[in-house]
């Protein structure tokens, strides 16, 4: 149902995409970089990070960086926003 609605929201163009970095000119942000190395233009962002922003696993002493089963964790994004 959600996702109709936003599909049929005029001018809400949806692209889903690991983003690892966002473009900043004064102030405001101006577009972003997919973790392809796309640069996608745009006047305002949606962050919808899940529970892997700068995920890790960790067994004893040992930290290893994760995120879900077969997908990397959200690093470049975390460090990004830390910036």
């Amino acid at each position: 149902m959600q996702e109709e609605i936003l599909q049929n929201t005029p001018n809400l163009h949806v692209i889903e995409a690991a983003i690892e970095d966002m473009v900043v000119d004064h102030k405001k942000i101006v577009g972003v970089i997919t973790s392809k190395g796309e640069f996608i233009a745009t006047k305002a962002v949606v962050i919808t990070t899940g529970t892997f922003l700068r995920g890790q696993i960790n067994i004893g002493l040992d930290i290893i960086p994760a995120g879900r089963i077969g997908d990397p964790p959200a690093i470049g994004l975390a460090n990004t926003l830390n910036r």
